[in-house]
Parts: C-alpha cells; sequence; structure tokens
C-alpha cells in the first residue's frame, strides 16, 4: 500500500537527519552546567567563545590556557516525531486485506508526522589564551552544526479512501543543513579605572560556511541516489564579534557582547538533486548579549545572561506542501547559573536556561569539572527540559 512509502521514506529521512545534525553557537562544559551563561563570567580559557574582553580577565597567576577541545550538542523534538515514527514503524504492515481500523491508526499517526521537526545542534572548539600585561591574545577554531527534519505529507495521502485507490502520493519530507567553521583571533586588553576594571576585546574571524538540502517525493525517492556530499555547497566570508566587560570593587562584573556582528544570510538550495521547488535560507544575525556575574566570596559565583536579539536561523522556507511561518525555529534565551569551588580541584554548577520566544522548553542544567593542581581541567555538563530536549558537553583544558 502507498501509505507504507510514507512511512518508510520519514523514517529514512529521520536516519539522514541523525547523521548530518546537530548545534548551534557553541557551549562550552562550564557554561552549559551554568544555564548557558558565560558572556560575564566566562574563565579567560573559553571566553574567545563568549566574550572576547574575558581573555584579558585572568589572575596574576595564569598562564597560556588550552581548551582542548571543547564539544556540546542538543537535541530537541518538541512534536514527539521520534515517537511517532517508532508507533508508525509497527502500524505500517498493510496490505490490500488491511482493515479499516488498520488503515484509520496509520492516517492518525501519519497527521502527528505533518509539519513535525526534529531540531538537533552540535558545536566542537578549541582555544588557546597567552596572556600579557599589554595585549592579551588568543587564537580559536570553532564548528556549529543547525539542522532540522520535516515531514511535509499531502492530506489526500492520509485520506483512507485514496490510500485503498492506489493514487499517486503528494506527500515529501526533507532535511536541511547549516555548518559554519571559524578560525579566528582574540585581542583583549584591560584597563583600570576609579571604580574597578575595564576589558574589552575584538575577535575577527574567518568563516567556511556549508549548507545541504535533501527533500523528496514518496515515489522518487532512491535511496542510492543520496550521497550527501553531493548536496553540499560552500563559500568563505568573514565577520567580527566584539565584547566588553566591568568589574567593581565589590567582585561584581557587567558585560555585553555582539557577536557576528555583520549580518548574513545564505541561500539553501541544494546541488541539483531531490525537488528544486523546495528552497530556504540560514539567517546569521547579529547577537547581542549582556550578562553579569557575582562572586560573594572566592568560591561561589552567579551568573545571569540575557539575549537581547532573537536567533533567527532557519527561514524563508518555500515550496513545501504546507506552509512554515518564518519564526518556526526562532529562539532568545535567559540564563541563570551558580558554581561551587572546592579549593580549585573540583566545582559542582547548576543552571536553569528559558527561551523567551518559546520554541524550546525551560532547561534545567547541571555540571561538575575537576581541575587538580589548577593545571589539567575536565568539565562535564548536562541538559533536560522535558519534551525531547536533551543537551550535554565536555571540555578537556590545560594551563601552564
Amino acid at each position: 500500500m502507498r501509505m507504507i512509502k510514507v512511512a518508510y521514506f520519514m523514517m529514512f529521512l529521520l536516519c539522514i537527519f541523525a547523521e548530518t545534525s546537530f548545534a548551534q553557537q557553541l557551549t562550552d562544559a562550564r557554561s552549559l552546567g551554568m544555564g548557558g551563561c558565560g558572556v560575564a563570567s566566562a574563565d579567560y580559557k573559553t571566553a574567545l567563545f563568549h566574550n572576547p574582553a574575558l581573555a584579558a580577565k585572568y589572575e596574576e597567576s595564569d598562564d597560556i590556557g588550552l581548551a582542548l577541545p571543547s564539544v556540546s550538542g542538543v537535541f530537541y523534538d518538541k512534536d514527539n516525531l521520534v515517537e511517532d515514527l517508532d508507533d508508525l514503524k509497527d502500524a505500517i504492515d498493510l496490505d490490500a486485506g488491511s482493515s479499516i481500523e488498520e488503515i484509520q491508526k496509520a492516517k492518525q499517526l501519519l497527521t502527528g508526522v505533518n509539519d513535525s521537526t526534529l531540531n538537533a545542534q552540535v558545536s566542537a572548539g578549541a582555544s588557546v589564551v597567552v596572556p600579557a600585561d599589554l595585549v592579551t591574545f588568543g587564537f580559536f577554531a570553532v564548528t556549529h552544526v543547525d539542522s532540522f527534519g520535516f515531514g511535509d505529507i499531502g492530506d489526500i495521502d492520509a485520506d483512507v479512501a485514496n490510500a485503498i485507490a492506489g493514487n499517486p502520493l503528494q506527500s515529501q519530507g526533507g532535511a536541511f543543513l547549516f555548518n559554519a567553521t571559524e578560525y579566528g583571533v582574540t585581542f583583549a586588553k584591560k584597563f583600570t579605572v576609579k571604580y574597578g576594571d575595564l576589558y574589552v576585546g575584538v575577535s575577527p574571524k574567518l568563516q567556511e560556511v556549508r549548507t545541504m538540502k535533501y527533500v523528496q517525493k514518496v515515489d522518487s525517492f532512491d535511496s542510492d541516489d543520496v550521497e550527501l556530499d553531493d548536496f553540499k555547497h560552500s563559500e568563505f566570508t568573514g565577520n567580527v564579534d566584539l565584547g566588553v566587560a566591568f568589574t567593581t570593587h565589590y567582585n561584581v562584573t557587567f558585560a555585553v557582547t555582539a557577536q557576528n556582528l555583520v549580518p548574513q544570510s545564505f541561500d539553501i538550495d541544494g546541488n541539483g538533486k531531490g525537488l528544486s521547488a523546495v528552497k530556504g535560507e540560514y539567517k546569521l544575525n547579529p547577537m547581542v548579549t549582556v550578562g553579569t556575574a557575582y562572586t560573594p566570596v572566592d568560591w561561589i559565583t552567579l551568573s545571569a545572561d540575557v539575549e537581547l536579539t532573537k536567533r533567527e536561523r532557519f527561514d524563508n522556507v518555500t515550496g513545501t506542501i504546507n506552509s512554515f511561518s518564518n519564526s518556526f525555529d526562532d529562539t532568545q534565551f535567559v540564563g541563570v547559573g551558580a558554581e561551587i569551588n572546592a579549593f580549585d580541584w573540583g566545582q559542582l554548577r547548576a543552571g536553569y536556561r528559558y527561551d523567551m520566544l518559546g520554541t524550546i522548553p525551560g532547561t534545567v542544567t547541571a555540571g561538575l569539572g575537576f581541575s587538580p593542581f589548577g593545571a589539567f581541567h575536565l568539565d562535564v555538563a548536562g541538559a533536560y527540559g522535558g519534551s525531547g530536549v536533551y543537551g550535554g558537553a565536555v571540555e578537556l583544558g590545560v594551563t601552564f
């Protein structure tokens, strides 16, 4: 029965999505454990990922710092597409003799898959920071991957009479991917002023951008035609991050950063395979974030970050049977977090992250750090938000 083809096709798209998906802006393990905060609270070794100004905020005992590597990932399935596909797999063993009840069950599951999306994000990065009184400088390499998969089921394909008649299928599905690999250098400087210490920093960077699209009708799908390298389009561009931070004499830090200061948009139109009518774009818009951190005593850090701009991501998806709003995957986060530091040997972290646009459910985070002798650092963190939201991060660091 044609309905079986729809189900198998959707499960295959999920496999493509799993292979090609994962992340947005890098969230190192310490930051993720503290609710995603880092604009005012990042360590100087990972400041290059959050706020370049904080690269100059180091202790006199600190020397060259390495973050090798830092990896984070977030997966969210707010529409329960994975669960629906699992149920669908058990319900698609249909043939011409299948009962109306069995066909109705498959129809209901297909309707649930329609307009459902999966999002997965992963980042990986490494950095080296060389503290200096004159100018602190650092180098970093980061790759971000952001993607989503979607079901686009035609109403007629879920109609029982049409399924029995075996009429041509209209349903389709697809996966979009955006990947930006950044190579940058950071310059940061500390200024001592009357009421505290002022830090400024800048990170010019080269970006290699890749996009991928695979969208196909169920009847036209051929697994031999799917070679991921065929769908990638790449180009080089540049951008810049700016940051400022101020620490008062009362151990309170206020900070603001602007990442990807030059707005850019990248077309996602494939490479001649799949359905050319389905297109989209990815918006890499400037992200302005403010943050604060407070250290009431040496072994406690409290932090909060607020994104003043929204992250637009995938946009202007056209050519689909069912329309996508331009804001379907927009996010804008507020995060709070805390860290308890035990004699610089172990750290316990917790936090909460909330999306003001409601795209991602509120997420609880937690993390652990191990830093024997203050020279070797291992940080791990996890996140859980219910409704299919999971995240994790791990980071290795060395201080010379």
